[in-house]
């Protein structure tokens, strides 16, 4: 274990905090192209349930230019879920005990495999129930 100074914990945390804006930057650059296709995705469920020959209006002058870009950053933070979690468990991993790390691996695997079954289960059986 390793004895660091207060400016070194900031120095490292500095260092994980950048990794993981880094991979949620690159995340959002490469949705960034397909984010017409993401929104169009995301608002199936809505608008296969509208009345005939309606559509989805915007209620804002720039929000046909927003809700997609929104998307993009919020895919993107999904996405970059991951990274950051492995940057943080870079971070804390050196102060902690051997069974508090086995512990911790098993509680943040199942927090993000319950977390995508959650997303799914509300965005296949929520939504359509909802807007049927």
């Amino acid at each position: 274990m390793n004895n660091y100074i207060f400016t070194e914990h900031l120095i490292e945390l500095r260092k994980r905090l950048l990794y993981s804006i880094i991979g949620f930057a690159i995340c959002a650059l490469i949705l960034f192209p397909f984010s017409n296709s993401i929104y169009h995705f995301v608002a199936e469920p809505i608008a296969k349930y509208l009345p005939t020959n309606t559509q989805l209006i915007a209620t804002d002058i720039i929000s046909p230019f927003f809700v997609p870009i929104k998307l993009v950053f919020l895919i993107a933070v999904f996405i970059s879920l991951p990274n950051t979690f492995y940057q943080l468990w870079r971070f804390i991993a050196p102060g902690l005990y051997q069974q508090e790390k086995k512990l911790l691996i098993v509680i943040v695997t199942s927090s993000i495999l319950f977390f995508a079954i959650g997303v799914a289960f509300c965005y296949f059986l929520v939504l359509p129930a909802i807007f049927h």
